[in-house]
């Protein structure tokens, strides 16, 4: 990974450093890509005692994350207020706010923040966690213009750049702007590291499928439903029920009642959230109603 990998950061990292502190971040830095947060929390603060002066921020702002992670937002915001650098101090401060949920928070105290004279090793990163606050608050247009900034900074670094961009989906077509939510769905979808695999690869794939149903590209729509579904073992999720439903989404669109609500009966006996199978009976019950189309 780009930027944030464990390398990464300790090449980063001064050669005078002492081969005690490098040991000792690389442990910490491997709790924390386990997610093992306590500890990790625990492990980059004691680092923090002792580092010295120039990375002693870095530690801090691992504890920060930390502990927003484990939702302890008092005190993640304490860590925060502990980093001397004002760059990554604001970073530190708007990752645990988002982890929170802290969305009205962070965007009250950052709207107007500098991101772009960031560092890069976290400018994108803060991109992408403005931009998803002004998305989860209705802030659509800003959202986009956040959101454009961290995918096209994040580089290499995947997670973020795939998030950013289903995001940047999101957003624009809240916007109106279609066609912009296609070319960010578009660009997810052609990027190979993606691996077909993860829930913003699945959700533009889904979003770009019924977008074609919509505009009556069903051959196109079936193609890229087949693609989709080609040596996957869809597991008893959302997912496993968002592809039949768009199976049976396209059958009904080219008037195949009989093979839409084969599809839906499928969906329907998946076993998820309560919300995404009552969606499904209901497109059952309107192929039962005279006159009425799946919708």
């Amino acid at each position: 990974m780009k930027k944030i990998a464990a390398a990464a950061l300790i090449a980063f990292l001064s050669s005078a450093l002492c081969a005690d502190f490098i040991r000792d971040f690389q442990a910490a830095n491997r709790l924390f890509n386990e997610r093992r947060w306590a500890e990790a929390a625990e492990a980059f603060g004691q680092i923090a005692e002792t580092a010295p002066s120039a990375h002693k921020d870095k530690c801090l702002a691992y504890v920060a994350r930390s502990l927003a992670m484990q939702k302890k937002y008092d005190e993640a915001i304490g860590a925060a207020g502990g980093i001397k650098n004002p760059q990554l101090r604001a970073y530190a401060t708007m990752a645990a706010m988002s982890a929170c949920g802290k969305n009205k928070e962070l965007l009250l105290a950052f709207k107007d923040e500098n991101i772009g004279a960031w560092p890069e090793e976290i400018d994108y990163l803060g991109y992408k966690m403005r931009g998803t606050a002004w998305y989860n608050t209705g802030g659509h247009a800003a959202a986009v213009c956040d959101l454009e900034q961290a995918a096209a900074r994040a580089g290499s670094d995947p997670w973020p750049k795939w998030e950013a961009l289903y995001y940047l989906k999101c957003a624009a077509e809240q916007a109106g702007d279609i066609e912009r939510a296609r070319q960010a769905a578009d660009t997810l979808l052609a990027d190979e590291s993606t691996g077909r695999g993860g829930w913003p690869y699945l959700l533009c794939a889904f979003w770009k499928i019924h977008l074609l149903i919509r505009e009556k590209q069903f051959d196109t729509a079936e193609r890229m439903l087949a693609g989709l579904n080609a040596g996957r073992t869809w597991g008893q999720d959302e997912y496993q029920l968002r592809y039949h439903e768009t199976v049976g989404d396209l059958a009904g669109a080219r008037g195949d009642k009989a093979a839409a609500r084969e599809a839906y009966v499928r969906a329907a006996a998946v076993q998820t959230h309560p919300g995404y199978t009552e969606n499904v009976r209901k497109k059952l019950e309107a192929l039962n109603q005279p006159g009425e189309a799946a919708k």
